[in-house]
């Protein structure tokens, strides 16, 4: 109704009411399963419609649903007015106005339907249509139906009787099990009935007991309280794979005639679980406390006051493909101030790949005005080689090139650190390499992933 120019409105409309309108169709010959399921909702749909109120001029004011107390219906007219059976919502509005003609609503009907007329905005430059009344914009959900469902009276005048204490957390609790949104829907199947195992079950002469649907809801129930209770307990979480794969294994035995021992649907649910969690909630082992002592030893640690810490990190791995590099500049509180990253190509060695890493970080620090650096990287070809220059005389233009950029440094110098020290920005030198598409920036302030793991290591 909200949509009419969809496909699926468009061919229900060409089948089903080819020449009127949804809200008065009929069931028609050999209906559809899906046009049988609509046609089973829209009397729910009827009741919560009203009204949307365009120009008025489609709408009899005494024959259609436009004002809500609490349910939709018709306005009230005054015992000593005139019924006008012809009048149309568009006559109670003021000529060329969206505004009521309040001396005639309170002619034609009662004060208390008068004073919601009142509240209600008409919008003249549309027609009218309809909405759904339980919601602020007026479509329909299914939150909305359920709670107007709810509100209705049954047919001795009374209001239906809400779900039980039990039943309503137990509808809370199974949106918050941990398991794949399919199990989660299928479970609210089973609960809601839409899992025809009882019919089926009757129709073949097998007498179900009216206790065996509250028994489900118990079971169920105690299920989802223990699943809450200790959602890692390896002999709770995986419940809902195992009521998931008792399904299967049912419709497998029914439609295909295949049939499988308990145990082995057991262990594939368990199986399945396992994966699941394994995927999304990773079980991090505690490391020894001799590990978590090297790790401290090994952690990235602060430069003095006053001072930045630039790692930087080398990736090279042939001279066919391109070579990572990438640099992280903090401060003293561990806070990162800078970062870059970039590939060079046609590099012939690893370690020229690292001298000239070495003289693109310097040249940006001289760019950014940076003053007092440590240099700190895991880079030992590039050590040795300005320790001992003379030995590698081809790269003697470019090791000559970075001192004298250094000498535009008010104070510097270079530590040579193990890996687990430098793991940032080596790790980022390895993802250019291996040619992983992450944004190339220079960060001014917080890029996200790149503080959480610095803060973890500084913190280490």
């Amino acid at each position: 109704m909200s949509n009419p120019n969809s496909l699926v409105a468009r061919v229900l409309k060409s089948k089903y009411f080819a020449n009127g309108d949804f809200l008065h169709s009929s069931l028609g010959t050999r209906p559809s399963y899906a046009w049988r399921s609509i046609l089973h909702g829209r009397d729910l749909l009827c009741k919560g419609l009203v009204r949307d109120i365009g120009n008025g001029e489609s709408s009899n004011v005494w024959s259609v649903n436009w004002i809500i107390d609490p349910l939709p219906r018709p306005p009230n007219y005054r015992t000593d007015s005139v019924i006008d059976l012809t009048l149309k919502i568009s006559d109670l509005l003021l000529l060329h106005s969206s505004s009521w003609d309040v001396a005639r609503l309170r002619h034609a009907f009662t004060d208390y339907d008068t004073e919601i007329i009142l509240r209600l905005n008409p919008k003249l430059s549309q027609e009218d249509g309809y909405k759904w009344g339980f919601t602020k914009d007026g479509v329909y959900t299914s939150r909305s139906g359920y709670k107007f469902l709810d509100s209705l009276p049954d047919e001795n005048g009374e209001l239906q009787p809400t779900l039980p204490l039990l039943e309503k957390k137990l509808w809370c609790s199974l949106w918050k099990i941990k398991a794949p949104a399919k199990i989660k829907h299928f479970l609210w199947k089973a609960l809601a009935g839409a899992v025809a195992v009882m019919d089926r079950l009757r129709s073949r002469g097998i007498q179900i007991l009216n206790h065996a649907a509250s028994c489900k809801f118990l079971d169920l129930y105690h299920l989802l309280s223990q699943s809450s209770k200790n959602p890692m307990d390896n002999r709770i979480k995986a419940f809902p794979w195992i009521i998931w794969h008792l399904w299967k294994a049912r419709n497998k035995l029914a439609f295909e005639g295949s049939q499988y021992s308990s145990v082995s649907v057991l262990s594939k649910a368990k199986e399945e679980a396992n994966v699941w969690w394994e995927i999304n909630f990773p079980h991090v082992e505690e490391p020894p406390p001799q590990l978590l002592d090297q790790r401290a030893r090994n952690s990235w640690s602060k430069p003095p006051p006053g001072i930045l810490k630039c790692n930087f990190g080398v990736s090279w791995v042939n001279n066919q493909s391109p070579c990572g590099a990438a640099w992280i500049l903090q401060d003293d509180k561990g806070k990162t101030i800078l970062h870059s990253r970039r590939s060079l190509h046609s590099v012939a060695s690893e370690r020229e790949a690292e001298l000239l890493t070495v003289q693109w970080v310097v040249d940006d620090m001289i760019n950014t005005h940076q003053q007092r650096i440590i240099f700190e990287s895991s880079c030992a070809l590039a050590r040795d080689t300005f320790l001992n220059p003379m030995e590698f005389r081809a790269l003697l233009p470019l090791t000559n090139d970075i001192n004298c950029r250094l000498h535009m440094l008010e104070d510097w110098s270079f530590q040579h650190c193990v890996q687990d020290k430098n793991t940032i920005a080596q790790d980022i030198a390895v993802s250019v390499t291996a040619g992983h598409r992450y944004q190339s920036y220079i960060a001014y302030g917080e890029p996200s992933w790149l503080l959480k793991r610095i803060a973890c290591e500084a913190e280490a």
